[in-house]
């Protein structure tokens, strides 16, 4: 579930920023590992997401049968490590 939580805030984030940079806060290189080498469909990983993500999702990017990492490739998101950024790691 933290997994799919994790792609429908990037997809969010890629929807909403407009011209502006963005930048995703993670906690731990796991979640940056995910997003970076996942094999997973968007489809999968936006299943359970609401109904009006998926179709804003759908609507901008066509299928969801591209993979996470290809989506997290082409979304041009800045992933930031917090615990690395604070030296808690």
């Amino acid at each position: 579930m933290r997994k799919r939580g994790l792609v429908a805030d990037l997809v969010g984030l890629v929807l909403g920023r407009g011209d502006l940079r963005a930048e995703l806060y993670v906690l731990g290189p796991l979640p940056i590992d995910f997003l970076r080498k996942s094999n997973s469909t968007m489809e999968w990983a936006l299943g359970r997401s609401s109904p009006n993500l998926r179709r804003a999702y759908e609507e901008r990017f066509g299928s969801a049968a591209m993979t996470v990492s290809q989506f997290a490739e082409a979304a041009d998101v800045q992933l930031v490590d917090l615990a690395e950024l604070l030296g808690i790691g």
